[in-house]
């Protein structure tokens, strides 16, 4: 494959990522305080509600083209770093520990951001649900507890989100991963 293919699907992994992380620091830190300002329950939560489902689609959307994308460039990059460790294993050079950390890192990732998205997120919403019909405490000891596990889990999710960013960064820089380990 040309280097000039390679650095488009580059340009689209990278820019998918950026979508991922960005998203996930704008949602933390200006979206959902701005939308728990909001008085009234019922927007409030209509808000939130709204916004997370569409916010899934454009975040888990964009896992799918990093994992396409990231697919494409491994392969590449495994057959250089093959052919740099001249036959050896590509654990002969930074470039396999790296690479094994960002995949490791980045499955991780998948889950604690899983979790969040399909488990935390959904229980929240459904007793914000209930006690808005049921006109009880917004803030009752459950509510509370699974927001506390829900922020938790998205900043963990995030960490990791610029871990393997980090990751990425060195296995790009070939000066440094294509040396020996």
């Amino acid at each position: 494959m040309s280097e000039t293919i390679i650095t488009i699907i580059l340009f689209f992994h990278v820019s998918f990522a950026a979508v991922w992380i960005g998203g996930q620091v704008l949602t933390a830190q200006a979206v959902i305080p701005s939308i728990r300002k909001i008085d009234e329950d019922l927007v409030r939560f209509g808000t939130i509600e709204r916004f997370t489902r569409k916010f899934n689609h454009i975040a888990w959307g964009s896992v799918v083209v990093i994992i396409i994308t990231g697919g494409i460039l491994m392969g590449t990059r495994i057959d250089d770093a093959n052919a740099i460790a001249g036959g050896g294993s590509i654990y002969d050079l930074r470039w396999g520990f790296i690479f094994a950390a960002k995949m490791s890192i980045f499955l991780l990732m998948l889950g604690v951001v899983g979790l969040h998205t399909f488990v935390l997120g959904p229980r929240l919403i459904d007793l914000n649900r209930r006690a808005l019909n049921d006109h009880t405490a917004a803030n009752s000891s459950a509510i509370i507890s699974i927001r506390r596990k829900s922020i938790a889990t998205s900043g963990i999710g995030l960490l990791l989100s610029l871990l393997v960013l980090c990751a990425g960064v060195f296995l790009a820089n070939h000066n440094y991963s294509f040396a020996a380990a």
